[in-house]
């Protein structure tokens, strides 16, 4: 946790240098959060929590920051790897823990494994476009060789290149958004137009009913 903060702090404090002041984003302002994978190398299924069907906590509200008038979101996570645990003593311990490979082989006799995504120590930054409509994002992942802190004034001058393009695919989400509108008004007149006159509709139920 003092990890994600001190990684979390120094990304924020890197963009409020640039003018860009990271907040939450109030409810009035209708953005949304992105959906965020945590795990290191994507599968096609999860083993998170003792029934692998866990899930992971995340914020109501999206975390964001401003270039002019374009919001970008920002989601930090701390990445989960695949790993064998081995239940013991009434609890599951990794299976290359010291506690594992310092048992006796009578102590695991009624011991056994399963499979866990685990957290890793490593983490993961995505900026995304929390506009609804506008599907957009880029992400950034530690390696053991190269911290997520070292690549911080990369990621910033990633964000404020990825500026105009975001402007761009906000227009068209809202050109898009109005021609919708616009023929959903257009449909409800048709569907309005073709509608019965009440004596017709009485008469004709009359007929029906006889």
């Amino acid at each position: 946790m003092l990890r994600a903060l001190s990684i979390a702090n120094d990304i924020y404090l890197a963009l409020d240098k640039q003018g860009y002041r990271v907040h939450i984003a109030p409810a009035t302002d209708d953005l949304r959060r992105v959906h965020v994978n945590e795990q290191e190398l994507v599968l096609k299924d999860r083993k998170y929590g003792r029934y692998h069907s866990a899930s992971i906590w995340g914020p109501d509200r999206p975390t964001v920051f401003y270039i002019d008038t374009v919001p970008i979101g920002l989601a930090l996570t701390e990445m989960t790897e695949r790993v064998t645990m081995r239940y013991l003593n009434g609890d599951y311990h990794r299976e290359d823990s010291k506690l594992i490979r310092s048992a006796k082989p009578w102590q695991l006799t009624h011991s056994w494994t399963t499979e866990q995504d685990m957290p890793c120590g490593r983490f993961r930054l995505i900026a995304y476009s929390p506009k609804n409509g506008v599907d957009w994002s880029v992400s950034w992942q530690e390696t053991a060789q190269e911290p997520l802190g070292a690549t911080i004034p990369k990621i910033v001058e990633s964000l404020r290149a990825a500026k105009d393009k975001l402007q761009r695919l906000m227009t068209a989400e809202d050109e898009a958004a109005a021609k919708r509108k616009k023929s959903g008004r257009r449909s409800g007149s048709a569907t309005n137009g073709e509608r019965m006159p009440a004596k017709q509709l009485k008469l004709s139920l009359i007929v029906g009913n006889s």
